[in-house]
This record gives structure tokens, sequence and C-alpha cells, in this order.
């Protein structure tokens, strides 16, 4: 389980420096353009456009109908009013109508404007107009149809702003073709002198041609006059669409930041998450909408994100304990505990496969000199060096342990043959070590002594290759220095006793095996005793009483004289 805890933070370790990155210029991403007040407030005024936009059409559409309507209405009104006044003065004409009364046309033998109507009814033209625009209130043409010209010229008006000229205009616009005349009453803008109108058109047909002779035209008003309504209406809905616009906007706005506010407060505590801040608790959980779901997810991932600190923590501690234990605090070699292990695991493989492999065991020749002269810090540091000299020369499958001291052991892992690899080794070995060292600034010089055992040649176990690979180190010491020696059957049993004295002496002290035994010293003129001298005697637990000639080289060799002496 733990194991996959520490899979899971490994994966999640990459994404952790790409969320750092991230989240350093986060907090100016949040301007006032990008925040979601913003959009959504944008949001709303673009409705609000859209669905105005959309009334505005819709009622300028309806408005628009509606005066067409009107105008068109207000045309036959004004039409019915004309032709009744024509008729009350002008006896002699009749009128077309359809089925809804609507005047037509005026049917008449006779033509109307021209010097015989006014002998007949006594009654100018222009005086007939004026009592026809007394009643619409707009101006009122009248026009002949002119052969000569192809056109409708016109005779007389009333209450129309052109000056009185002698030669009247002729009426070019489309509703007064012969064709739209002579078909019925119509209805449309038409341009009259100099000024534009909507005007509704009685066409004056004769009798007896069925042609037209002549029109009526009756405004309702000028384009100008009719349009500014419509112009009134464009800049009313403009000035309420701005309104509309700065009323809502204010009002969403507020709205949205009332409502939105705690979302800056937790985009901060997703970024101090990523930041790995955990230790501030995520804000509005305490909401029961969808701002209070967001706050407790994030309150959750914070949490997640802590446990997940606390199993990285786990894991490093775990991970350093586990190095402590097998690797040397000093040189961060292998220590002995992770070389047995070693060791076990070649020995199964070398049963399943049959791979031979070589134990070299070595240390240093004359490195108590070097911790006597310089100290021990310089010997920490020529064991660091020696350390990194040794790893360098070793083949890819190899490894160096340090097994305290100035002891070291190499496992080899043997290609072709055991003792052919395990001397080339030896000799990278003892030339690598063999080159002066400059420490603190002084170039010190040592030796190396190596033993090697061939697995399974000389031993089966991981104790006995160390054992023997012990035995020939002790030989390669015996001839001298920077030497190695193969360990070989039936080696010196004196080697052996020492070897074996060597290990019993690093716990005789803690179990208090060596004893203090005081001869006199007799001056020989007087006979009396004059001083004692203390003798060390090791009393050892199968071997008995062991006198000093024996141990105290050996505590010599090993730096163990040292705390022999602080004992004494």
């Amino acid at each position: 389980m733990e194991e996959t805890a520490y899979r899971g933070i490994d994966r999640q370790t990459e994404t952790d420096d790409t969320l750092r990155s991230t989240t350093q210029a986060a907090p100016g991403r949040f301007s006032r353009r990008r925040s979601l007040a913003s959009k959504i407030t944008l949001i709303f005024l673009g409705g609000v456009i859209f669905s105005y936009s959309i009334g505005a059409l819709v009622g300028w559409y309806m408005f628009v109908a509606a005066a067409s309507e009107q105008w068109l209405n207000q045309a036959r009104v004004n039409s019915q009013i004309a032709s009744a006044t024509l008729r009350s003065i002008y006896t002699y004409v009749s009128v077309t109508a359809d089925t809804d009364g609507q005047v037509n046309g005026i049917l008449t033998d006779k033509p109307i404007g021209d010097d015989e109507s006014i002998l007949v009814t006594g009654f100018n033209p222009s005086d007939v107009l004026a009592l026809i625009g007394a009643q619409t209130k707009n101006a009122v043409w009248l026009f002949r149809y002119d052969e000569a010209d192809a056109g409708f010229r016109q005779i007389a008006a009333a209450f129309d702003n052109a000056t009185d000229d002698d030669e009247k205009p002729l009426a070019t616009d489309p509703i007064f073709s012969k064709d739209a005349v002579a078909a019925r009453f119509a209805t449309g803008f038409a341009t009259i002198g100099e000024s534009n109108h909507y005007i509704g058109l009685l066409p004056i047909i004769s009798t007896e041609t069925k042609k037209p002779i002549g029109a009526v035209a009756v405004s309702i008003g000028g384009s100008d006059e009719l349009y500014g309504a419509q112009r009134k209406l464009i800049y009313n809905s403009l000035i309420a669409l701005i309104v509309v616009l700065t009323v809502t906007g204010v009002l969403v706005t507020v709205i949205a930041r009332h409502f939105l506010k705690p979302v800056p407060a937790l985009v901060q505590a997703t970024l101090r998450i990523a930041r790995e801040e955990t230790d501030v608790v995520t804000p509005f959980q305490e909401r029961r909408d969808e701002i209070g779901d967001m706050a407790t997810a994030i309150e959750t991932l914070r949490e997640a994100v802590l446990e997940r600190g606390r199993l990285r923590q786990i894991r490093d501690m775990a991970q350093q304990l586990e190095h402590m234990a097998h690797h040397d605090a000093l040189t961060g070699l292998p220590n002995r505990v992770l070389l047995m292990k070693t060791l076990e695991n070649r020995l199964e493989h070398l049963s399943a496969s049959g791979q031979p492999f070589n134990v070299m065991l070595l240390d240093l020749d004359r490195f108590k000199a070097v911790n006597d002269t310089l100290g021990h810090a310089a010997g920490d540091a020529l064991l660091v060096a020696v350390a990194s000299r040794i790893s360098s020369v070793l083949g890819e499958n190899d490894m160096v342990s340090r097994l305290g001291g100035d002891e070291f052991a190499i496992i080899q892992s043997v290609t072709d043959d055991c003792r052919a690899d395990a001397g080339a080794l030896a000799k990278r070995v003892v030339h690598a070590v063999s080159r002066s060292f400059n420490l603190e600034g002084s170039d010190i010089s040592v030796d190396t002594s190596i033993g090697i055992a061939c697995a399974p040649d000389h031993g089966t176990s991981g104790t006995q290759l160390l054992q023997h690979a012990d035995l020939g180190l002790y030989r390669a010491k015996s001839m001298g220095c920077g030497l190695f020696v193969f360990y070989e059957p039936g080696m010196d049993m004196a080697a052996q006793h020492k070897h074996a004295l060597e290990i019993d002496m690093k716990s005789a002290l803690e179990n208090r095996e060596f004893e203090l035994h005081y001869q006199p010293v007799v001056n020989l003129q007087s006979g009396r005793i004059v001083a004692y001298e203390a003798l060390a005697r090791w009393r050892h637990s199968k071997l008995g009483i062991i006198t000093p000639d024996r141990f105290i080289t050996l505590a010599e060799e090993n730096n163990f004289i040292k705390p022999l002496g602080e004992w004494v």
C-alpha cells in the first residue's frame, strides 16, 4: 500500500512544478474585462440588445404598417370629400365606386376647370379646390391630360406652397401615368412641383372615350411631415435603448458581483492549493448552492493535497531510513548489512544459474599513521577519496561496500575466469589507491592489501566467503604492502588464530576480559618497593590468560591500542 501511494506521489511530482509556474502569473489573469461578472453582464446586455432589437423591429414594422394604413384611410376620406365637393359644384359629373363605397373615379362628358365649366358653374377651379382644401386641411391639385405632352398638367391648386406660375408643372411621377390614372383611385407619394406629398388620386374619365382627361389629387401631408413621426420614433427608441442598457448593466453588475463575490476567493484558495499552501481552510462551505458545492470540492482537494504531503514526508523519511540502514554515513557506500543481503542474492543466483562471482576484502596500509599525524578529519577525507577511486575502477555489475574503519569489501561479477577477472580488478584497485592523495595541502600515499575468495570454489555462504577472503587479506598483509592474495585451503593456522584474536579483541573491553597485574619495582640497595608497573593481561573466555606479547602488536595494527590505553 505504501509503495502504491509513493508511486502515486511520484506521478504527481512532475505536475507540481507546472502548477507552481502556472500560478505565478495567475493573479493578473482575473482582470475586470475577463471576470465572470463582466462576462455575465455582457451576456445580459447582449440579450437585452437582441431582445430590444427584435422588439423594436416588430414595433417598427407594426408602426409603419399602421401608419401606412392610416395614410391610406386618410387619403380615401380626403378623396371622398373632394368627390362630394366636385359633384356639388359640377352637377353634370358622376362617380364610380366599389362595393365598399370608395369612389374610384369621376365620370363626365365635359371638362372640369376649363373656361366653359367656369361659365356654367360660376366657380373658378381654384375656388373649388379651396373648398376641398378647407375641409381636408391639406393641399389639393387639379390636372388635365395634355395630349401633346402625353402627361397630366396642373390646372389649379389650393393650399400649395408653390408659386402660381403661368406655366403649370407637368406631373411625371409613375402614379400619374395614363394607364395608372385610367385604372382607378390610387394612393402614394408623388412629387408635385417642388414638394413630395402622400396623395389620393381621383381620375377624371370621359364618358365618351372612357379615357382619362384629368385627375384630382388630394394630399394628406408632406413626406417630411409624415416621416417626422417615424424619425421621432427611432430617436425615442434609441434613447429608450440607452436607458434600458444602462439600467440593466448597473443592475446586472451589482447582482452578479453580489452572487459571484466568493468566486475570486475560491480561485485564490485553489491557487494556494496548487502552491501546496494547505494551512488555510476553504471559505463559503456553508452555502447551499453551487458556490457551496465548489467550496466543498476545493476543501476536499485541499485535504487530499495535505494528505499527499504527509505521505510524501513518510516516503522520504522511509527512503532516508532505508538508505541509512543499508549505507555508510561517511562514504555513502553500501554497508555490511547490504553487503550480506547482496551476497545472499548472488548465492541464490549462483545456485540457479551457476554464475560464479568473487569476494574481495581490503584495508588500507599506513592508514593509522594518517589518523595519528593529520587527525581524524583527514582520515575521513581519505576514506571518502579511496571509496571514490575504488568505485571508478569497478565493473558495471560490481559492488563495493565499507565494512568499517579502513576496511572495504567488493563483490565482483565474473564473466570469464574467476582468478583472471579477480586479478585484473585487484591490480586496478591497488593502482588506483596507491596514487597520492592531496588532503589539506599535504600529499598522502597509502597502499591497500586485498584478500580474494571465489564462489563457489572457496565457500557457499556469505560468512564463509568473507572469512576466507579475510585469511587471504592477512596473508597479503604479512607479505608486504600493495599485494593481493587468493585464498588457498590449508593457509597458515597462525594467521587464522591471529585473525580470531583480532575479532575477539573488539568485544574484549565490553566483556571486561582485560585485567591489570601490578609488578613491584624494588630498590636493590635498600630492598624497598619504590614503584609498581601496571601490566595488562587478557583473560580470554576460551584461551585463558593471553600475554601482552601476543595481543599488543595486534592492538597497534588495528588501532585498538588507544581505547586499551584509555581503559588502563
